[in-house]
Order: C-alpha cells, then sequence, then structure tokens
C-alpha cells in the first residue's frame, strides 16, 4: 500500500493548532465559569431553621427565568457541581497537552467525555444519597454539592479502573 494511502486519518486523530488551542482555551474558560455560575444561580434560598424551606423558588439563569422545585434546585446544583469536580482533570490534560505540542482531537473528545461522566456520575450518587434521605428531612444543598463535586472528580480514574477490570 502507498504511504500516502496509509496517512489518512482517522476521525479525531489530527493535531490542534494556532487557533484551534487558543479556542478550546477560551471554552474552557467559559465552561469554568458556567459551571461555576450555576452552582451561584440555582443555590436555593436559605430558610430560617424554624420554617420549612420553600416547595421552589423562582430562578434567573442567563437571561431566562424559571421555576424550580427544591428537588430540581439540586439536581442543577449537582449537575453544575459535578462539572465543577470534573474540570480540574480535564483542564491539567488538556494544559499538560498544549504544554507538551500533543494536544490532538482525541484528547479534547476525551476530555469532553470525561467531564460527561463527571455529571453523570455525580447525578447517580446524588440519587443513591437522596434514597437515604427522607422527604420529611432537610436535605442540605452544601452536602450534595460537595459530593457531586467529589464525584465528578473522581469520574475518571472510576472510569480507567472499570475499564481495566473488564478484560
Amino acid at each position: 500500500m502507498p504511504r500516502a494511502l496509509s496517512a489518512v486519518q482517522q476521525p479525531g486523530a489530527g493535531d490542534v493548532r494556532g487557533s484551534g488551542v487558543a479556542a478550546l482555551v477560551a471554552v474552557a474558560i467559559a465552561l469554568s465559569a458556567l459551571a461555576l455560575y450555576g452552582v451561584w444561580a440555582f443555590w436555593p434560598s436559605e430558610a430560617p431553621p424554624s420554617m420549612e424551606p420553600l416547595p421552589s423558588e423562582t430562578v434567573h439563569f442567563l437571561g431566562f427565568e424559571t421555576t424550580l422545585s427544591r428537588d430540581g434546585l439540586l439536581l442543577a446544583i449537582v449537575a453544575c457541581a459535578g462539572a465543577l469536580g470534573g474540570l480540574p482533570r480535564v483542564l491539567r490534560s488538556l494544559a499538560v497537552s498544549i504544554g507538551n505540542r500533543e494536544l490532538s482531537w482525541r484528547t479534547v473528545q476525551g476530555s469532553v467525555v470525561s467531564l460527561l461522566l463527571g455529571v453523570g456520575l455525580a447525578s447517580v450518587v446524588s440519587f443513591l444519597v437522596r434514597l437515604g434521605v427522607s422527604s420529611s428531612e432537610r436535605a442540605s444543598p452544601y452536602w450534595f454539592a460537595a459530593l457531586a463535586a467529589l464525584a465528578g472528580f473522581l469520574a475518571d480514574p472510576a472510569r480507567r479502573t472499570l475499564r481495566g477490570s473488564s478484560h
């Protein structure tokens, strides 16, 4: 087979150069800011200890206004905190690849999947924890946000461990 034909690249196999790197850095900064803003925007109002928390609240997010139940607010916080938890690992991977001039589109795709895994794992873990909290108890958003951030941070190592144990 001639060398020119064997050099055909598979989808996602090329290197990221110049303006692509700048665009990825801008997207990474925007995602970080959006995840942090999401935690702030969806954080429920604190009710005095003698009162029950409000059953629903109006939320303003990126110019949109919606009313969410307390559980809806917690789910939004968990998703944003899971993304925040996954971001350090993703940003470090991208920074090392950019610094070594080895950033490929495959690395970018893996980083996106890793971030989505962080959000997904944070959501699943929060569902499991929520099973243990009765509806009459006041669920602390601090607990759910911390747990979600930790789950997001550990999503990639968990994926690697599971992938290694399946062989």
